[in-house]
């Protein structure tokens, strides 16, 4: 994954570029399906998961199909 962010100053771009590598490591720990520690690969339900997978439902939902968790 590449991230380019435009911030005012150097340390606020510096600042936000951590903040989104750190939100990116969070949801892989979760999601990864290449990990077998992450929670998805566990069979864990946490309410981050749960969240993610009703959104998979509506946008299945909406796109009818065209993106899909079991895609």
């Amino acid at each position: 994954m590449d991230l380019t962010v435009s911030a005012p100053s150097e340390s606020a771009a510096q600042s936000a570029h951590a903040a989104v590598w750190d939100e990116v490591e969070r949801l892989r720990k979760i999601l990864s399906t290449y990990d077998a520690d992450s929670e998805i690969s566990r069979g864990m339900t946490s309410r981050d998961l749960t969240r993610v997978l009703a959104s998979y439902d509506e946008w299945e939902r909406r796109t009818a199909g065209a993106i899909s968790s079991c895609a």
